[in-house]
């Protein structure tokens, strides 16, 4: 019987180590040292993208369809080129946004969620016009 207690105090301390352990990670959350981190990854650096003023009512949209184009990021923006590598210079909706997140581009909807990224193809846009302006989604 007395060797029991003893297995039973070894494994308190074991568990008092270990609670410790759980008491500082849930310190430091608490400071803000890993929500800071998670909140700099999901904000990510901004990068410039072209986008439509704020609409004030209904606006008529040309039925043109874009070329598949490929995104990516250079020198602090957001760019589409084609399959052959052209740049295509594109106007989004207003609202739209774009962002570097962990050394990739993002595209942004005017709700906040990711439209594409880089490496990814997007095709079947409408729009038109010089530039071309991608019409908001109804």
């Amino acid at each position: 019987m007395a060797f029991v207690p003893a297995l039973i105090s070894r494994d308190r301390g074991g568990m008092r180590r270990r609670g410790l352990v759980v008491l500082a990670v849930l310190v430091l959350a608490a400071a803000g040292v890993i929500a800071v981190r998670v909140a700099t990854t999901t904000a990510g650096t901004p990068l410039t993208l072209a986008t439509a003023p704020a609409s004030t009512g209904d606006t008529i949209c040309p039925l043109a369809r874009l070329v598949p184009v490929t995104v990516g990021h250079l020198d602090g923006r957001l760019v589409f080129r084609t399959a052959l590598g052209d740049e295509l210079p594109l106007v989004w909706p207003h609202g739209y946004s774009a962002r570097l997140v962990d050394g990739v581009g993002e595209l942004l909807d005017a709700s906040g969620s990711i439209v594409a990224r880089d490496g990814d193809t997007l095709s079947g846009i409408g729009g038109g016009g010089d530039p071309f302006t991608i019409c908001s989604p109804s």
